[in-house]
């Protein structure tokens, strides 16, 4: 895990999309979670680490559905499917 956060880390304020082609970046606060943006808005909730690591251990995702329990799973399904969080992990 601490290697997809470190990539998480790493890409925040590059551009991703979501599978319906929004786009939207994020910003890590500190070592406990991340903002997503979409429009130059912050979305008025934090994704907190263990969200992301709940959904990092069922990768590779299918579809949203597969971490609906999640926050956000449009955007963090978007992210832990983009090949530069990904890498060659899953």
């Amino acid at each position: 895990m601490t290697q997809v956060w470190n990539r998480v880390v790493a890409h925040q304020g590059e551009d991703f999309r979501t599978r319906t082609g929004k786009m939207f970046t994020y910003a890590g606060e500190g070592n406990t979670g991340i903002w997503f943006f979409r429009d130059g808005k912050r979305i008025n909730k934090r994704l907190w680490r263990g969200d992301l690591e709940k959904a990092v251990s069922r990768c590779p995702l299918a579809n949203t559905t597969d971490i609906s329990d999640c926050f956000d799973p449009a955007y963090l399904f978007a992210l832990l499917m983009d090949q530069r969080i990904r890498a060659n992990d899953w």
